[in-house]
């Protein structure tokens, strides 16, 4: 499964890496990170719900800390552990 993520200085921008690079709802730098491009106003799923449709554009330069899982993330992958309760978590 690929996650989603964004920049917290440029939320239009997204990337993809796979779940074992993410903990805690942040990138670990353990696996490769795709940069997918800009969305636009209107989010486009995947016909196969596995990530979104992204414009080209250039990357922004900020760091790999920047980086934070995207809010469609949440929409594609609603059982990922980042988005458990305390108690589901338990």
């Amino acid at each position: 499964m690929h996650r989603i993520f964004t920049c917290k200085n440029h939320l239009n921008l997204r990337w993809s890496t796979k779940q074992q690079a993410v903990y805690n709802g942040r990138y670990t730098g353990e696996r490769n990170i795709f940069f997918q491009g800009e969305i636009t106003n209107t989010v486009e799923y995947y016909k196969d719900g596995s990530g979104i449709n992204c414009d080209p554009c250039p990357e922004c330069n900020c760091s790999v800390d920047s980086l934070i899982l995207a809010p469609e993330d949440r929409v594609l992958f609603p059982n990922a552990d980042e988005y458990k309760s305390p108690i589901e978590s338990a």
